[in-house]
Order: structure tokens, then C-alpha cells, then sequence
């Protein structure tokens, strides 16, 4: 069997594949940009964030918990956001079962994703400092055994503003799409794909660049060398930022702070587990609907705070993640309903793999994050205390998030903060 869709998140990329021979094109060939002199269609008014905020981070939580369940060893750090983006823009092909699979691990359905996606458009084009970049590109090959639909590549324009390219999927075609990856999320993530098979014959991309300052930045003078205790009495070394904040969170078995970025719009949120619950431990009892209160109602008071720096990479197969929160159809070659994105005379259209990319540094001054997804289609507490403390000197979970709506566009986990010694 061949497979239809290959996604990548932080970077995400859909490749829709066909099990034909494609002849040698020139190397020389490049894609064209087919939205040349092209505008969106559609302007609908864009919705009040709130309305989505605790469904939206209802999936964060569930497709966090599912990655750590498959990965419980190492730092992880995912975009939520980047998978929703990016797999609902292979939705938007997807018929019957198949489409309601997905919008039931994802907890909206695809209107509602699709009004989100214009809302996040509108701030991508309404806000002067734009720290959250968010772009969408929608590549297939030029062949004869594969047409696409146009009224699918019309729908992706108008609600993700997709840019369209179809190439010869050569050499030429790896280059241009790595290099409008590493272009798209600052050149924190510089490549997705390595090589284009025979049978792809569609890459659908969603990236995110989030570049913000604190709004309060660390004092790099007070930065000192501390211990992290990763387990029991075991620690590693690592560079402690120190400073106050003044939004507590609390909740059973965890307490920690928010810290906000400049202008307000976004903030960075970390929970850390109590002494003797583990972070598998608190995560088990955590889900969207308590997450997102937790974060929309921080105690107003003084907290005197400590964060190791960090500079992450994380790259993990979504594919039997997104099977076991539901999404099964999609992966079957026999019964994947993928007809509207186009016709294969080889065979039918149906997802192959997932595969997700993320990049995050903090330091003093802020936080730098990318994500990239590539999907490959184919064919066939209360506190009366004057202050309180919170250090994350052991393992903790920490999340960015848009204060809008609350729901975290990047969530991960911090074990380790260095993973290459045991």
C-alpha cells in the first residue's frame, strides 16, 4: 500500500502520495505559484475567541497526554495548534467517517476550526508586533494520474490562506519547500523533508514562529548555576533565571506562575507538581476543562520564582498518536474518504504518516518557538502569606499560551536539562 499524507508539526507538511511511476523531470524545473494575482474569496467576520478557548485546550491536553504516553522519558514539546491547523486543512477534503473522526478527537468541527483559523488570520494581519507567525502552503506534483480539486485548494485559501504551488517533485521541489519552511519559522526549523518518493503527490504545510521579549526581562546578573533534581536525589546542573511575578496559579498537586510577554497578548505559564507527585503523576488528573480555568483565574499576588534557561528540539511521529485519540479511517488505504481534496487513477487517497518538528529557547530577554507539520497523502491553593515561591527545579510542565482565549499553542515538559547525560 501507498501512503497518502505525511504530516509534520511545527513545521506541518501533508504529502498526498500515489503508488505511479513519475518520469524523470529536469532538475531545473521549480514550482509555480499558482495564487499569483490570486486574492481570498472570503472576509467573514471573525469570531469571539472565547467561544473556542476551552476546546481548543481540551485537545492540547489530550494530544499532550497522548504524546507523553508514548514518549514518558524525554523533555517533549508539541504545537497544538500547528497538528489542528494542518490536519484540518487535509479535513477539508475529508468526507463521512472520516471527517467525523477527526473532528471528534479534535472537539470542534470544522466550521468551528475554520471560523478559529479566520480569527487567527485577522490577528496575523491586525497586530503591529507580530510574535505568533502563522502560514500555511499547499504543494502537488504536476502529473497526469493526479487532479486536483480546486474547490478543495479554494476553501484552504480562503479560511487558512494557504499559499498554492504545484512542482515536479524533484530535487528542486525538496529545496523550494525546505527553504519556505526555514523562511516561515525564522530559520529555527531549517528543513522538513528529505527526499520526495515516487508516490507523493501533495505536501500540505502549517508553520509557527513565536518571537516575543517578557514583558519584564530577566536580570542575566542574577542568572547562576543551580540544580534541577530530574528524579529522587539525581540532579543536573543547569542555569537558573530568577525572578517575581505576580499571577499565581494553584490547583490540586500544583502550583506555579505566569509570565507575560510584552503587550499582554501572550504569556508563558508553567505548573510544577508538589513535592512526591511526579509529573506523570499530575498529568493523569489534569484535563482542558480544569487547565483552562486554571489559567484564566491566577491568584493576584507576589511570586518569587526560578526558571532554568532552555534551548529544545523535539520530533515526534504523530501518526499513532492521532489513531489513538480516534482518528483511524484517515490511516486505512481501503476506506480513507479523502475524494474531495482530488482524483488518483491509481488508487484511493488516505493519510500515511504524521510527523511533528518543535524548536523552543528561553532566556532572559524571552522566548523563541517554531513548529512545522507535514502530512503526506497517498493513494491506495489560597494564600494569606505576603508572597509565595515557586522554583522549577524539578521536572515541570510549562505551556505558551494566548491570553485571549487561554488555550496554549505550544505545551511541553522539562525532565531534563540535559538530556545527553543519564
Amino acid at each position: 500500500m501507498i501512503k497518502l499524507i505525511k504530516t509534520v508539526t511545527s513545521v506541518l507538511m501533508l504529502i498526498v502520495m500515489t503508488v505511479s511511476l513519475v518520469g524523470c523531470a529536469s532538475e531545473a524545473a521549480r514550482a509555480d505559484d499558482l495564487m499569483v494575482g490570486i486574492e481570498r474569496s472570503l472576509y467573514a467576520p471573525t469570531p469571539q475567541p472565547e467561544e473556542y478557548g476551552e476546546k481548543l485546550t481540551d485537545f492540547a491536553v489530550k494530544l499532550f497526554k497522548s504524546c507523553i504516553a508514548s514518549d514518558g522519558k524525554q523533555n517533549v514539546i508539541i504545537s497544538p495548534l500547528s497538528l489542528l491547523l494542518a490536519v484540518s486543512m487535509t479535513a477539508e477534503g475529508a468526507e463521512g467517517e472520516t471527517l467525523s473522526q477527526i473532528e471528534n478527537a479534535f472537539g470542534l468541527s470544522l466550521d468551528e476550526i475554520r471560523k478559529y483559523s479566520l480569527y487567527l488570520l485577522s490577528q496575523n494581519r491586525n497586530l503591529t508586533n507580530k510574535n505568533l507567525k502563522i502560514a500555511n502552503s499547499i504543494w502537488f506534483r504536476k502529473d497526469e494520474s493526479f487532479e486536483v480539486n480546486s474547490d478543495f485548494l479554494q476553501t484552504n485559501v480562503d479560511y487558512y490562506d494557504a499559499s498554492v504551488y504545484s512542482a515536479p517533485f524533484n530535487n528542486s521541489t525538496v529545496d523550494e519547500i525546505n527553504k519556505w519552511v526555514d523562511q516561515k519559522t525564522d530559520h529555527m526549523i531549517p528543513s522538513i523533508v528529505d527526499s520526495i518518493d515516487p508516490e507523493d503527490v501533495m505536501f500540505l504545510i502549517n508553520s509557527l514562529a513565536f518571537d516575543a521579549d517578557w514583558a519584564i526581562k530577566y536580570d542575566a546578573n542574577n542568572t547562576s548555576e543551580g540544580d534541577f533534581f530530574i528524579r529522587d536525589r539525581i540532579h543536573r546542573r543547569a542555569m537558573f533565571m530568577y525572578g517575581t511575578e505576580y499571577d499565581y496559579l494553584t490547583d490540586n498537586g500544583a502550583c506555579g506562575f505566569i509570565k507575560y510577554y510584552k503587550g499582554d497578548k501572550y504569556a508563558y505559564a508553567a505548573l510544577l507538581p508538589d513535592e512526591g507527585i511526579s509529573v506523570d503523576e499530575y498529568l493523569n488528573t489534569l484535563d482542558g476543562t480544569r487547565l483552562h480555568k486554571i489559567l484564566s483565574n491566577p491568584f493576584r499576588i507576589e511570586v518569587r520564582t526560578s526558571m532554568p534557561k532552555l534551548n529544545l528540539d523535539y520530533c515526534v511521529p504523530m501518526d499513532e498518536i492521532l489513531r489513538s485519540m480516534g482518528i483511524e479511517r484517515a490511516f486505512d488505504p481501503g476506506s480513507a474518504q479523502f475524494g474531495l481534496i482530488g482524483k488518483s487513477s491509481i488508487g484511493n487517497l488516505y493519510i500515511g504518516s504524521v510527523l511533528q518538528k518543535a524548536h523552543i529557547e528561553i532566556d532572559e530577554e524571552g522566548t523563541k518557538a517554531a513548529a512545522a507539520t507535514l502530512a503526506e497523502v497517498a493513494c491506495a491553593e489560597s494564600g494569606s502569606h505576603k508572597f509565595k515561591v515557586v522554583h522549577l527545579n524539578r521536572p515541570y510542565i510549562y505551556m505558551l499560551f494566548d491570553t485571549e482565549t487561554c488555550a496554549p499553542f505550544f505545551i511541553g515538559v522539562m525532565r531534563n536539562p540535559d538530556p545527553d547525560t543519564i
